[in-house]
């Protein structure tokens, strides 16, 4: 078949022994493929800085594309996807039109940014086993925000962290991991009553960890203006556990982030509050909350070496999205 840069030709394959779905879009340029984390990999075209994923490799969560990828490989392509892993073909070939690759260019823009970067930092081309996280110049700028039906994401640098946790004593290295039941510092059981709670912030100081490490992040223009935050992040390590915190431009509400401070406003089409997590595959989302001073935290962990410390994902979400 003839073959422009991005006709929207697109081969599904289902490989059952690995567990893997391969999506590859055709195309008749160079591509440089990278690991972006366990159970991903993705590939792009080399001298497309704005193009879509030329390839990629996912694996199965309980024999189905996990819910935060369905979202990136879009409605077009995930019932192609779910007749190749139901049988008995196992491989099919779809054609996507051009709305439908600029929607998988916007929605994978973070993880094209990683991998490209990646490989003009190697100076290599297929470099086969990279990690897909090249912090450039370790955060200091902008990073680039994925676009997809729901909302808005984008990928935060770890670097700083990695080197913090790195220079820690031997016995807080580990990251507590986000799903573990703790008490970690700044945490209040949603249990807890107003009155308890109040009595709770006269020891504050006595309960809160010193901070080990902090620094900050840049976030995308877009993303922050659509969560009502400042562009910019900072993070503190504390006792083992990653303090996330964000300044409001907007009015915090209990339901979202509404867009204006007039109370007339709130209920209105605003954001949910933005999320982080680790990007390791489990999809666990923390809920940015509001502060007595006016910020809005939250807190993450991982299980993983310093050095194998995932990239940090921050996504908001449009108030009429049914979180997973």
């Amino acid at each position: 078949m003839d073959l422009t840069t991005w006709d929207g030709h697109v081969r599904v394959d289902y490989v059952p022994d690995r567990a893997q779905l391969q999506l590859t879009l055709i195309t008749t340029v160079p591509t440089v493929e990278a690991d972006i984390r366990p159970g991903l990999r993705a590939g792009f075209a080399v001298d497309d800085p704005d193009g879509p994923p030329a390839f990629v490799g996912l694996t199965l969560v309980a024999g189905r594309v996990p819910g935060e990828l369905r979202d990136l490989v879009g409605a077009r392509l995930v019932p192609v996807a779910e007749q190749v892993i139901d049988g008995p073909r196992r491989t099919r070939w779809t054609r996507i039109d051009v709305r439908s690759v600029h929607a998988l260019a916007a929605a994978w823009a973070p993880y094209r940014d990683r991998v490209l970067s990646g490989a003009a930092g190697s100076g290599d081309g297929d470099d086969g086993d990279g990690d897909g996280d090249g912090d450039g110049d370790g955060g200091t700028s902008s990073p680039p925000a994925g676009r997809w039906e729901e909302g808005l994401w984008a990928l935060l640098a770890v670097e700083d962290l990695r080197q913090a946790l790195a220079e820690l004593p031997a016995p807080e290295l580990t990251l507590l991991s986000s799903d573990a039941t703790v008490d970690a510092p700044g945490y209040q059981d949603p249990s807890v009553g107003d009155e308890e709670a109040d009595d709770d912030d006269e020891d504050e100081e006595e309960r809160v960890a010193p901070v080990a490490a902090s620094g900050r992040w840049p976030l995308p223009p877009e993303l922050a203006d659509q969560a009502s935050i400042e562009p910019e992040l900072t993070w503190e390590l504390r006792g083992g556990v990653v303090h996330i915190l964000a300044t409001s431009t907007g009015l915090a509400t209990s339901t979202g982030l509404a867009t204006s401070t007039d109370p007339a406003a709130v209920g209105s089409r605003s954001p949910r509050p933005p999320q982080v997590s680790f990007d390791d595959g489990t999809g666990r989302w923390q809920s940015f909350v509001p502060r007595n001073d006016g910020r809005l935290h939250a807190e993450i962990g991982s299980s993983a070496e310093p050095d194998r410390l995932p990239a940090i994902r921050i996504r908001v979400m449009t108030s009429d999205t049914v979180l997973p």
